[in-house]
């Protein structure tokens, strides 16, 4: 994944125009985006919503920043759910959990991966997604014994993309060591959130 980095903030907005501080301290600040009201044909939100959207778009960094936050400590509460579980109820809970953290990664890939078409003005429904469970193994240069793996739980709309989000995830993962998420060779890609599986993350 082609990471791509936005025009640091702090974003604001002046009259419909949201602006940032020119990072080339060339200028005072640089136009980000421009909330229209009005088009010749009429294509423009209500004035209330016009609003609310220069709000959440100024908004726009410090949401990505929580984002990246809460997503580790979000997976592991989701995964101490998923390990306990002992009704229907916890189950579901568990459930909600793992889709509220994709959710988040699939915000956060959105907003930062380069490969994610950034126009989605066609009218297909969005496919289906399902959870599975990816193995991986460690590129040999930081996998000294050639056995050591990750295991992770995504949502996912095929099992390609379940293997890149969890490539993804390995990376991100490794606290203070860069590894590019190509480098982890799946292993075993299955479908459901298989926490009882003897397998255990580096």
């Amino acid at each position: 994944m082609t990471t791509i980095e936005h025009t640091p903030g702090p974003w604001q907005q002046h009259w419909q125009f949201i602006v940032a501080p020119d990072p080339d301290g060339i200028h005072p600040d640089i136009y980000i985006a421009e909330i229209a009201d009005e088009d010749s044909e009429g294509r423009i939100a209500s004035p209330e919503q016009q609003k609310s959207n220069g709000r959440l778009i100024v908004a726009a960094t410090a949401l990505l920043a929580a984002l990246k936050g809460i997503i580790d400590y979000a997976e592991n509460e989701a995964y101490s759910l998923e390990k306990l579980k002992d009704s229907p109820e916890a189950e579901a809970e568990a459930e909600r959990a793992w889709k509220a953290t994709e959710a988040a990664r699939t915000a956060v890939a959105m907003a930062t991966d380069a490969s994610t078409p950034w126009d989605t003005t066609d009218d297909r429904p969005a496919a289906a997604s399902s959870p599975y469970s990816v193995l991986l193994l460690y590129p040999d240069y930081a996998n000294d014994s050639g056995t050591e793996t990750y295991y992770a739980f995504v949502n996912a709309t095929s099992q390609i993309k379940a293997v890149t989000l969890a490539q993804g995830k390995a990376a991100t993962a490794q606290d203070g060591v860069e590894m590019e998420p190509d480098d982890f060779v799946p292993l075993l890609v299955t479908q459901g959130h298989h926490a009882s599986t003897p397998l255990f993350n580096k």
